[in-house]
């Protein structure tokens, strides 16, 4: 996942500008999977996508806030991991929902291109609070709440969030957001 991330904050990931940069793309076929009509960039696919925009609205929904997108990703990782000043292990479990959803828009994007394939946005939303829970789950010793809770209200969940911080969920996540 680390790995995955860096490449996302240092604009490295496979997008098709990048691959028609190397000259593996036509002109023609750089295009947003999502139909826009935009070429797909890091930004672009996600940040400035409309279908990305209703994804990212539905995790913040989920979450309980409302932020205004920033159509940088780096400063929309940023801004996402300190919403409301948390504590450092609310600002670690905001991470972990901001990478678990980065990561199924990507998995998303490739399986439109390579599988010809979709999901709709609620399919999308339930696999990132699986996807997030099940990484929680996996990197800490316990944790007070179970996936139904996370499930419906992660808000509440937030607020056992000290009782559940662990340097291995840390690793998880360990990444150097210095551009």
């Amino acid at each position: 996942m680390s790995l995955f991330v860096w490449r996302l904050l240092h604009n490295r990931l496979s997008t098709k500008i990048n691959v028609y940069k190397r000259g593996i793309l036509q002109d023609d076929a750089q295009l947003c999977v999502a139909g826009c009509g935009q070429p797909e960039s890091t930004e672009h696919l996600f940040t400035r996508c409309p279908l990305v925009g209703s994804l990212w609205s539905g995790i913040l929904g989920w979450i309980g806030f409302q932020i205004v997108h920033p159509r940088n990703v780096s400063n929309h990782f940023l801004q996402f991991e300190s919403l409301a000043g948390f504590s450092k292990s609310k600002r670690t479990l905001l991470t972990l929902i901001w990478c678990a959803t980065s990561w199924t828009l990507w998995k998303e994007r490739n399986n439109i291109i390579f599988l010809s394939k979709a999901s709709i946005v609620s399919k999308f939303i339930d696999n990132v609070k699986l996807l997030s829970f099940w990484w929680l789950k996996r990197n800490s010793k316990s944790i007070a709440f179970d996936y139904h809770r996370w499930w419906l209200s992660l808000l509440s969940c937030m607020a056992l969030a000290d009782i559940l911080f662990y340097p291995s969920l840390l690793c998880l996540l360990n990444y150097d957001v210095t551009l």
